[in-house]
């Protein structure tokens, strides 16, 4: 039995939904010596993928508890996501938006200027210290946004959802005069979207050179808000053999792949089926999704050159409306009742499917640190002023009507899940295309998160150094067989014979004895092919092409695959006329919805199969039914450097200097004898380098060196070293 740890989780049996079928086990080599950095990113961000979708503003005196409000932004180390309607609130609600009467369809500047009296809310000490610079928040729109004095073009098929303002110039200046005007550095959005998915017969060139013009006005006037989109409703560019990115990739080139960055939204939907006893349907987490990622840098490389990085401001799963009726047959069955704790484990059914998909992306898109600048679970603080019963709220007021006690609903398993990872990355290899895999170190501790993308049993052989070890811990989230979730911790005394349930999720962290130092440094280098998004009937070559094969560490492949649904699930892959083993997934069934199946082959294979120049891969479906390939990527790990290296203790302190644009105080602390701090801009390019003899309180100057935006400072010491996101503005 698992020996129970934390009182505040919740603790129940643990019972699969999946039939007791055990297959081979699941071998992850794991080397915590061995530093795994993707594209020069090493640290865990995790103010990147740990979101909560709420502004920060108040967020403490929202929730009017110090307690619970500590809990969530130091302990679970919350961040902050997503906010909606910049452009609908200053309309609607605001006093600083008028028509120039100079200048008829546009906004008076002038008056906007005057008028704006941005606020950063109340907060403590320790809140403003957890977020020095900037609060991160992704922004996208409303639709109907703009004032009716602006010009306005509706689509007979989108209805009320259909305006856009036809004087792009006009809604440009107004909505870069509000991210000027209307934030303190604290509160300007870190991103924009200009319209929050957008119905699909809206004028397509209009909408991108809506978003152009927004997008050129930001960088002429000097705002530091990085503007992208198209911010669709799903992320289903997999769909029919990958035809259907074109829905995107239009997009992309009507912006002439100009914008900061590109942006989708992630979703499951499902639906109870009385048949198989579960919810099924359309599922986009895990393997699909890990398609559409390559997919999207491999276009803009082949056609723009460069690796464009994404947004994802809203992720996760759910049931629609029409299922609700579901929920109450799945209640009524396995705990009848009434009353308002009855409402809140009923709806826990559906919290659990919101958390397992957003937990499946989440393990996705940290495989992409070098192009996710933001992916916010769609949780929501609280919904109270508008609709108390919402499905998406963390915070449930007390029989909906109390909202001076707040119940946290189960949706803070997300959050509680990913609890203390963090950490540099470290090697972590498998042959499984079903178990989602990661590895990073923290001082002494070795934690591996898990999440199992089948509804069957997988046996784990974890391959990992087991002497000094004084503890190990594992935290499981799953379901049980009434669909409610459970989280629960403890210890166990060896890592031999664990194993991930149908769809469970594990934390296990392996504490030592003494520091896990560093022994080797690898980069992760993605290669992209030379074609992508293609169909073809029987077998097709892609080329990839690599520049050097001499220190590599290891080698693996990620081949995006969208078929027809229902049909043979085999592949063949040759890499210079070498047969390479191509494993099936166990999760088939639930990516195969019977109209599409999509998924993504990532398969370490022998680097000494790599040439130097041109490699070729050739991809087959022997079947003779057509297929079609998304991206083609090799993921090559290059040996960096063998120098020790361990956390730099204490951890740097990065101020911003009040009144200064891109001036920060960086306390080094410890008795390192000099520090070099680096700035890399997201794509891991070196682009400012300072070294100073000195440490304790030292100065970053950035001046007007770099361009606005957001990058990442690395500091140096011989000590370690120390990553931390800041904002160019």
């Amino acid at each position: 039995m698992i020996k129970q740890l934390h009182q505040s989780l919740i603790v129940t049996v643990c019972i699969s939904f999946a039939s007791a079928v055990y297959g081979q086990d699941v071998v992850i080599d794991i080397d915590p010596s061995v530093s795994t950095s993707i594209a020069g990113h090493l640290n865990l961000e995790r103010e990147k993928f740990f979101n909560l979708s709420h502004g920060g503003v108040n967020f403490e005196s929202t929730i009017n508890n110090t307690t619970r409000s500590d809990n969530y932004f130091k302990t679970l180390k919350m961040n902050f996501g997503r906010s909606l309607g910049m452009v609908n609130s200053a309309v609607k609600w605001g006093n600083n938006v008028r028509e120039d009467a100079a200048r008829p369809g546009y906004v008076d500047m002038a008056y906007l200027q005057s008028k704006s009296a941005p606020s950063v809310g109340t907060f403590s000490a320790d809140f403003g210290r957890a977020f020095p610079g900037n609060l991160g928040v992704a922004f996208h729109e409303n639709h109907n946004a703009y004032p009716t004095f602006m010009p306005q073009v509706t689509t007979t098929l989108a209805g009320t959802d259909g305006n856009l303002p036809t004087n792009t110039a006009a809604a440009a200046e107004l909505a870069v005069g509000l991210l000027k005007y209307n934030y303190t550095n604290w509160t300007r959005p870190a991103t924009y979207e200009l319209i929050n998915e957008p119905h699909y017969s809206l004028d397509k060139t209009l909408l991108a050179d809506l978003h152009t013009a927004v997008w050129q006005k930001a960088k002429d006037e000097g705002v530091s808000t990085l503007i992208g989109g198209p911010c669709s409703s799903t992320a289903y560019y997999y769909k029919a053999k990958y035809s259907s990115f074109s829905g995107l990739s239009d997009f992309i080139n009507n912006t002439k792949g100009k914008l900061d960055f590109y942006s989708f939204h992630v979703y499951d939907y499902l639906g109870y089926n009385a048949d198989a006893n579960d919810f099924t349907g359309r599922v986009s987490s895990g393997l699909p999704i890990e398609g559409v990622l390559d997919l999207v840098p491999n276009y803009t490389i082949i056609n723009y050159g460069k690796e464009v990085p994404m947004v994802i401001s809203e992720h996760g799963g759910y049931i629609s409306k029409t299922e609700e009726a579901d929920l109450d047959f799945l209640a009524n069955k396995y705990f009848p009742g009434s009353g308002f704790t009855y409402e809140m484990k009923r709806r826990s059914i559906s919290n659990y499917i919101m958390v397992s998909s957003a937990i499946a992306n989440t393990m996705a898109f940290m495989n992409h640190p070098h192009t996710i600048l933001k992916a916010v679970p769609f949780i929501l603080l609280e919904s109270f002023a508008w609709d108390p019963k919402y499905y998406s709220s963390l915070l449930v007021a007390n029989n909906f009507t109390d909202k001076t006690n707040w119940q946290e609903s189960q949706l803070i398993h997300f959050y509680q899940f990913f609890k203390g990872v963090q950490g540099r990355r470290v090697k972590s290899l498998t042959k499984s295309l079903d178990v989602q895999h990661h590895a990073f170190v923290d001082g002494n501790k070795l934690i591996i998160v898990l999440n199992n993308l089948a509804n069957k049993v997988e046996p784990l052989k974890l391959n990992l150094p087991t002497t000094d070890v004084s503890e190990i811990s594992v935290r499981r989230l799953g379901r049980n067989t009434d669909f409610t979730p459970y989280l629960t911790e403890g210890v166990v005394s060896t890592v031999d014979g664990l194993q991930l349930l149908g769809r469970e999720a594990m934390v296990i962290t392996v504490t030592y004895n003494s520091a896990i130092n560093q022994a080797l440094l690898v980069d992760e280098k993605p290669l992209y092919g030379t074609s992508c998004a293609k169909t073809f009937p029987f077998s097709s070559n892609t080329y990839v092409y690599v520049d050097h094969i001499d220190s590599i560490d290891y080698a693996y492949m990620r081949v995006g695959v969208s078929r027809a649904g229902g049909i043979n699930k085999v592949m063949n892959f040759k890499l210079n006329n070498k047969t390479i083993s191509v494993p099936a997934e166990d999760c088939v069934g639930r990516i195969d919805d019977g109209s599409d199946y999509a998924s993504t082959k990532i398969i370490p294979f022998d680097k000494s199969l790599l040439v130097k120049g041109r490699n070729t891969l050739n991809v087959e479906f022997p079947d003779n039914n057509s297929g079609g390939i998304g991206a083609v990527v090799f993921r090559i790990g290059y040996i960096q450097n063998t120098t020790a290296m361990a956390s730099v203790q204490p951890k740097p302190v990065l101020t911003r200097v009040a009144g200064s644009a891109n001036i920060w105080k960086v306390s080094v602390g410890g008795s390192a004898k000099s520090v070099s701090m680096k700035v890399f801009d997201m794509q891991g390019k070196s682009v400012y380098n300072q070294k100073s003899a000195n440490t304790g309180m030292l100065e970053l100057n950035l001046g007007s060196a770099i361009n606005k935006g957001v990058y990442i400072l690395k500091i140096q010491t011989e000590k370690g070293s120390f990553s931390e996101k800041i904002m160019v503005i």
